[in-house]
């Protein structure tokens, strides 16, 4: 049964759940957290706010609560132009070695479509590529590499789009029902639990950021600070791709130009 949160509550809550997370809870837009919290509580069977708080001094429980609250990618190559432009893009890139960043590796579907993009293209160059998220539940599911069997047509209808050069299934490998992206391209990516928040600095500057779809769900002062960490981040000129449905605020035109409006692809200024 739902549980029915004035606004009022609502804030309480989050700022609670930031203190027992450590998480950025309340900067999170009142619908998701709302919808999400209902979603927890009927899974885990959790009747009462709390049980649920109780339950989260429980470092198992933590970690998957934080997960549930993770933007997932269901696609890969979601957005086939913006696909062919980062190919371009890395194509065009000129530094050694080309640093990618993912800030927020939600699922697995574009981490993956970005291993089979740069498994094709060859580059002469080392690619490092550093991702995170702020669950190691979160993690290690990106890490185990599986995908679901019922989201394969769409996948390949994508991967087609984005004109990949090889057939999608080369790039996995059957296992119990479901696929397992190939684990020697895996092992090319730097796994770290971390949140975008508590990342000021990198030990090495970006060329590109990927973070899509992770903004819609905050307050603007969270994209704002989010977004002043990933300017931090980038090299001169570096790009920054968010979401087809997300924008930037309109202070980020100071520091972030157009690259591909459409596509949502961004040059730091």
């Amino acid at each position: 049964m739902a549980v029915n949160y004035s606004i009022k509550e609502l804030k309480e809550l989050s700022s609670l759940l930031t203190e027992k997370t450590g998480l950025a809870f309340h900067e999170i837009t009142h619908s998701f957290l709302k919808r999400r919290l209902n979603q927890v509580m009927s899974r885990f069977l959790i009747k009462r706010t709390n049980q649920l708080l109780e339950r989260l001094d429980d470092p198992q429980f933590r970690e998957e609560f934080i997960e549930f609250f993770s933007v997932e990618s269901t696609e890969m190559f979601r957005d086939a132009g913006m696909w062919r432009n980062l190919k371009q893009i890395l194509l065009d890139c000129s530094s050694s070695p080309v640093n990618i960043w993912f800030p927020d590796v939600s699922s697995g579907e574009e981490l993956y479509s970005l291993l089979v993009l740069v498994e094709e293209i060859k580059l002469n160059d080392p690619i490092k590529i550093l991702a995170n998220h702020c669950s190691s539940e979160g993690l290690r599911k990106v890490q185990s590499g599986i995908i679901e069997a019922k989201k394969w047509d769409i996948n390949t209808h994508n991967y087609k789009r984005f004109e990949g050069i090889c057939q999608l299934e080369d790039y996995f490998i059957k296992q119990e029902g479901d696929l397992k992206f190939r684990p020697d391209l895996l092992a090319k990516v730097e796994f770290k639990k971390n949140f975008i928040l508590n990342n000021n600095s990198l030990i090495d500057k970006q060329d590109i950021v990927i973070y899509r779809n992770s903004l819609l769900i905050y307050s603007k002062f969270f994209k704002e600070d989010a977004l002043n960490i990933i300017h931090n981040n980038l090299k001169s000129k570096g790009f920054l791709c968010i979401g087809i449905q997300e924008a930037l605020p309109n202070h980020s035109e100071n520091v972030f130009e157009a690259f591909d409006l459409k596509n949502k692809i961004f040059k730091k200024k």
